[in-house]
Formats: structure tokens, C-alpha cells, sequence
């Protein structure tokens, strides 16, 4: 069965926090998910040389959220509530 499965991301294993607030950020000040304005959130947490890969991921998962998947990034429905309506 570990056979089967993917290996883990070792990039998303390290910077597992930074993504994560990134997403909650984006969240809370309500920023329009766009590679610009999350690279703008994310420079200060990466070197220069991971920031693209991490915004990249930032935008992946904020495309992705959902009610049923926000725990995980720490936030509270009425925060996504508001951001997904804003």
C-alpha cells in the first residue's frame, strides 16, 4: 500500500505555515485572489526564489475554498462569508 502513494511535497511540507498564512490573510484583508496581490502577502515570509511557487500554491488553495475546508486555514465562516461575497 506505501507503494501506492505519492511521495510528499517537500516544498509545501516546509512552508506549510507561510501558505496557510497567506490563505488566512488574503482572507481577512480581502484580497481578490491574484498572483500579485498574494506575492505582495508572501514576500516578506519566502526568499526571493520560492515566491512564485508559493504564490502559486496560495492561489490554488484560495480557489479551492470552500465552507467545508476553511478550518484547516484557521478561519471562521463569517470570514469567508464576507471575502467570498466582497
Amino acid at each position: 500500500m506505501r507503494d501506492s502513494l505519492p511521495e510528499p511535497d517537500a516544498f509545501r511540507l516546509k512552508y506549510r505555515s507561510e501558505i496557510s498564512n497567506v490563505v488566512r490573510e488574503a482572507v481577512r484583508r480581502k484580497i481578490r485572489p491574484t498572483e500579485a496581490g498574494l506575492a505582495q502577502l508572501a514576500k516578506s515570509m519566502v526568499s526571493p526564489e520560492d515566491l512564485e511557487r508559493l504564490t502559486s500554491i496560495a492561489l490554488a488553495e484560495l480557489t479551492d475554498l470552500h465552507e467545508g475546508n476553511i478550518a484547516r486555514f484557521r478561519l471562521r465562516p463569517s470570514e469567508f462569508k464576507q471575502w467570498k461575497d466582497g
